[in-house]
């Protein structure tokens, strides 16, 4: 793990023309060692642990800021989607409700 980090923000992702960083999915109340985090983004970018220790800081952070990103893209998209379920449910008759 390297002190220097690319922030994921640099990104510029948006979604409804907000930024993406603005909105603030429903938290889980899991909590772990910042170090986790940069095992599962060298994971998930399909390196082992060796490998990605031996890539230059820079690249780690920029890996380490596109993982982020994921994962904010798909908490935001849940959120949005089950938002949009309890709507639909508040709007059906009671009788309909399950």
């Amino acid at each position: 793990m390297r002190p220097w980090r690319w922030p994921a923000t640099s990104f510029k992702v948006t979604y409804q023309g907000k930024d993406i960083w603005k909105f603030h999915p429903t938290l889980s109340g899991v909590k772990f060692d910042r170090k986790l985090e940069w095992v599962l983004a060298a994971r998930w970018a399909n390196y082992k642990i060796t490998e990605f220790h031996a890539l230059p800081g820079w690249d780690q952070s920029y890996i380490l800021a596109a993982y982020q990103s994921q994962r904010q893209i798909e908490a935001v998209l849940a959120k949005d989607q089950a938002d949009k379920q309890k709507r639909a449910s508040d709007n059906k008759p009671i009788n309909q409700r399950h």
